[in-house]
């Protein structure tokens, strides 16, 4: 326990002269003075030598302490050996981190005689919620500052700056996603890979990593195939940068919608930057609700129709990603199958591709399609089920 911990027990016990314990969030004791024989509470004794305390004190002092109010009281359970005591919740940041608790069976310590604690109480939830992160390093700081509220933001940005090489001014997010393999998504891979240079953590079963500025090297890796194994090859996203460390989880959240463009097979890498996205990014920010939504109704109703390869046909068609001679060998089709596949689809559903307001409307919709696929009608698709399609990694 710190000094400054152990000091606020033990002036606050010669005050009351009435035992004094500091609780973490999770009601585990983080420091405790002395305990004079005629107020002896045995459930107290017996967490500071067994410690954590026993599930049912843990589960009574929970529901005891849940008010809103920032103190209160805990009735006597002679039951569980408890006496009445008093609580004060420890804050870090607006964040609860934990309780002080002080003895009280005859209700001598009032609240207006607490109020001069706060300043203190302050400074000790500070130190509290810093040594939580610290105690479980960076690792631990990385997912707090990405998914946390935004005092624990706060707090996780200062370890992760201090101690991890993030550079200054300039921060990016990159999630790896290694699926169902589990040697590429193992922390003891992702230690090899990275050692000390970046800071990274875990969040599910992706790594996430923060690098300052760039994050070409990080992808570099996954591209080479430093991670590859045997099983499903890793794909990686990265976020758009930003200048704090404080809203890098800004830039986890492009990642995050980046990686759903990789899922979609829409584009054919297994890295990709939230900056190159380009014309995706509009539609991934608006949800698959809204995104849905836009479609247009002659569009909507080719989507519901067709197969997802046709679909992914008419993608590359749209967007001139190649010539009518390479989608026919990539989708195993004859150039005349293709052309003919692309009229009928035009003069059943009342579209011209040479329009360009109806080819910008159907790229659209075909995007959102890969994004975020749509229940198909099966008695009106009109070709046959998926094949496979070549020079996809």
């Amino acid at each position: 326990m710190t000094p400054r911990y152990q000091e606020l027990v033990d002036a606050l016990y010669t005050r009351f002269s009435t035992p004094v314990t500091l609780l973490d969030a999770h009601f585990n004791i983080v420091a405790f003075s002395s305990q004079p024989a005629h107020l002896i509470d045995s459930s107290r004794a017996d967490a500071i030598l067994r410690r954590p305390p026993k599930p049912e004190v843990r589960a009574y002092l929970d529901t005891a302490m849940q008010s809103t109010d920032d103190r209160g009281r805990v009735s006597a359970n002679e039951a569980l050996g408890l006496l009445e005591r008093v609580f004060v919740k420890v804050h870090a940041k607006g964040r609860l981190i934990g309780y002080l608790c002080i003895i009280d069976p005859e209700r001598a310590v009032t609240y207006a005689a607490l109020d001069d604690l706060s300043e203190n109480l302050n400074a000790v939830g500070n130190e509290l919620q810093l040594d939580r992160i610290t105690r479980n390093g960076v690792r631990e700081a990385v997912p707090s500052l990405l998914t946390g509220q935004p005092p624990e933001r706060e707090i996780a940005a200062e370890l992760i700056a201090a101690r991890a090489r993030v550079g200054y001014g300039a921060y990016r997010v990159v999630i790896i996603d290694a699926g169902a393999n589990r040697a590429a998504s193992s922390e003891a891979t992702w230690a090899q890979l990275f050692h000390a240079e970046v800071a990274w953590g875990r969040i599910g079963s992706q790594c996430v990593v923060i690098v300052g500025g760039s994050s070409d090297h990080v992808l570099r890796r996954i591209r080479q195939g430093a991670l590859d194994a045997a099983g499903e090859r890793p794909i990686a996203a990265a976020g758009g940068v930003v200048d704090r460390l404080e809203d890098a989880h800004r830039s986890y959240r492009e990642a995050t919608l980046a990686l759903q463009v990789l899922r979609s097979e829409a584009l054919a890498a297994r890295t990709v930057c939230w900056d190159s996205l380009g014309a995706w990014r509009p539609l991934l920010l608006l949800g698959r609700e809204e995104a849905l939504r836009c479609i247009d109704p002659r569009v909507n109703e080719l989507i519901r129709t067709s197969t997802r390869t046709t679909i992914r046909l008419l993608q590359r068609y749209l967007e001139r990603d190649s010539d009518t001679t390479t989608l026919a060998l990539d989708f195993h089709l004859h150039r005349t199958t293709v052309y003919a596949r692309l009229r009928r689809l035009q003069e059943r559903y009342g579209l011209s591709w040479e329009d360009p307001e109806d080819r910008l409307v159907s790229i659209i919709g075909v995007r959102i399609a890969l994004l975020y696929p749509v229940e198909q009608e099966p008695d009106k698709l009109l070709d046959t089920p998926s094949l496979p399609i070549r020079g996809v990694s």
